[in-house]
């Protein structure tokens, strides 16, 4: 995967870029990724946190997951949708 990466939520109020090589890149399809990202998986990436520039407000919780495991979730706090 080339660097930088960019992107950022629907609204804009929230932006990132990564600088540092992603360490894995997956698709999760366990049921609650397919309700909040409406389809039938969400994508997603590791890098290193010190690589990691995020601007604008984020709001972030934990939740129980279907498989009775602990999941976390980034939002853009203005939207409330998910990055």
């Amino acid at each position: 995967m080339p660097t930088p990466i960019s992107g950022g939520c629907f609204c804009g109020a929230v932006r990132y870029t990564v600088t540092g090589e992603p360490s894995l890149a997956a698709h999760c399809h366990c049921r609650d990724c397919q309700k909040a990202h409406g389809g039938g998986h969400a994508s997603g990436f590791l890098a290193p946190k010190e690589s990691v520039n995020v601007t604008g407000e984020v709001k972030f919780f934990d939740s129980k997951g279907v498989a009775a495991t602990q999941s976390a979730a980034d939002f853009a706090r203005r939207a409330a949708r998910p990055l």
